[in-house]
């Protein structure tokens, strides 16, 4: 497989039944709302009442990205994870990831392409940058490769270290294969219980764009885009502060860029080639799914 790297927002995980992102902002919305008049989990979290309605109130009236919101409105931060992590752990369910029949079911056919058969199911180098808080792709690929192929723990790992998934914005917690002696206080469970202690948990994990850590992806960007040789968006959105912020210009303009626009016009395209530096075509954003993207226009091997 070429060097690929797929940035993936948040069309590319609707087909497991997560919301999109105006579906988030009216979770969110009404998860405060809920929080406002619980006082028990209010205690439990030690928030008080009134400071979630006033979150609830500026969060109405603001932009439609959480992450972007909480940069501007750092007084909110805990109370914006706790009703993110509360809004999107409901969704993380295996059941909705592995129905029978699954309309535009990417997740299986990037499984069956990145499995070469013929080097014992060694799994194909891919680079993930996902905008994206769910772990539900990471769950998918390690529960086929254990049931599939009934590889071992320690397989796995060895298998993922072919796959670098990177959450831009944080996730939800680890996965427990994802765990070592030292972060293991970061492990949410798949499909867990949702408890005040669960999602105390699982705000550790979620990461605004000022809260730099040690393994700041965003600073190596530049760097790894010297060893990819195209750029697939999937589900993306193409807001103008996320695209500024991928550093596109530091990717080689001849290399190729393309993505799926659901619902983008043409004037918006437009747009979208002068934000991302020129390297996003209007001709290689297309108006289709995920599937048909690699199956019908821009294949994925």
């Amino acid at each position: 497989m070429v060097p690929t790297i797929l940035i993936l927002g948040a069309g590319a995980s609707i087909p497991y039944k997560f919301p999109s992102t105006e579906s988030l902002r009216l979770s969110i919305i009404n998860e405060a709302l809920n929080l406002s008049n619980n006082t028990q989990e209010l205690e439990e979290y030690k928030l008080f009442r009134q400071d979630v309605i006033s979150f609830q109130q500026s969060f109405k009236k603001g932009v439609i990205y959480i992450d972007q919101f909480l940069e501007n409105q750092p007084k909110y931060l805990k109370i914006g994870k706790i009703l993110l992590a509360k809004s999107l752990l409901q969704y993380e369910n295996p059941k909705n990831i592995f129905e029978i029949e699954i309309e535009n079911d990417w997740y299986r056919f990037l499984i069956d392409t990145i499995i070469d058969s013929e080097s014992r199911y060694k799994l194909q180098p891919l680079t993930i940058l996902t905008f994206n808080y769910d772990r539900s792709l990471e769950f998918y690929l390690y529960s086929v490769l254990t049931s599939r192929y009934s590889f071992t723990e320690e397989q796995c790992k060895e298998q993922f270290s072919q796959i670098k998934i990177y959450h831009l914005y944080g996730s939800l917690g680890l996965l427990p294969w994802q765990s070592n002696e030292n972060n293991s206080d970061k492990i949410i469970q798949y499909g867990t219980n949702l408890t005040p202690g669960t999602i105390l948990r699982a705000i550790n994990s979620l990461k605004i764009i000022y809260e730099r850590d040690d393994n700041n992806i965003w600073e190596i960007l530049p760097e790894l885009y010297k060893y990819h040789h195209r750029i697939f968006f999937l589900g993306f959105g193409y807001n103008k502060i996320n695209l500024k912020r991928l550093q596109l210009k530091e990717f080689d303009k001849m290399r190729f860029c393309c993505g799926t626009s659901m619902k983008i016009g043409k004037i918006e395209k437009r747009f979208i080639h002068t934000i991302s530096d020129e390297r996003l075509q209007p001709s290689n954003l297309i108006n289709i799914d995920i599937i048909n993207l690699f199956k019908n226009h821009f294949g994925l091997d």
